[in-house]
């Protein structure tokens, strides 16, 4: 477990700063972050999350109009052969249902959206056994994985989250450019 906890900080520590794209924190996305939070980025083991979602049939027939939402968040700060393994994603929720979630998804996800703007703007004390000490942990939402299909619904989610955030702070931004997208 101890080597987990040495790996949050592995984009400062241990990182090839060589101008390539390797991981998430070569983007200009996080660049921008750092230079935008300062106090956030002093504290190299505060989160960096992707979150990621895409609608699934568990019984495999496209009539049936029953569907599940699985939610996970991806943390960032590990290095980029330890943070896409499972035993390192966070299972957030499942939503599911006997219908489409159509606009109704903030509804599902406005627990999620409270948790990470507590995280976001007050943080929780945590010990690090690793350094042996407490320390107080932010976290925010640096990123989406998202199905094209699925991508409007979030995405209308995601915007009111950083609304939610600007009014509190001017400076916050989203970057919609860089989600991905899925054929």
């Amino acid at each position: 477990m101890q080597m987990t906890q040495k790996d949050l900080t592995w984009h400062v520590d241990e990182r090839n700063c060589d101008g390539m794209l390797r991981h998430p924190a070569d983007s200009s996305q996080w660049k921008k972050i750092n230079h935008l939070y300062p106090e956030y980025k002093k504290e190299p083991r505060n989160l960096r999350l992707g979150l990621a979602t895409n609608e699934m049939n568990p019984f495999g027939s496209l009539r049936n109009q029953h569907s599940l939402w699985p939610i996970l968040f991806v943390i960032y700060n590990l290095p980029p052969w330890l943070c896409m393994k499972q035993k390192y994603m966070m299972f957030c929720m499942m939503i599911f249902g006997p219908k489409q979630l159509g606009n109704d998804i903030d509804v599902y996800l406005s627990p999620l959206v409270e948790d990470l703007t507590n995280l976001w703007d007050e943080g929780v004390v945590v010990y690090d056994g690793y350094w042996n000490e407490t320390f107080k942990l932010c976290a925010m939402l640096l990123c989406t994985m998202i199905f094209q299909h699925t991508r409007i619904w979030v995405d209308t989610v995601l915007r009111d989250i950083v609304h939610a955030l600007s009014v509190k702070n001017t400076q916050a931004t989203y970057n919609w450019n860089m989600t991905k997208k899925f054929n």
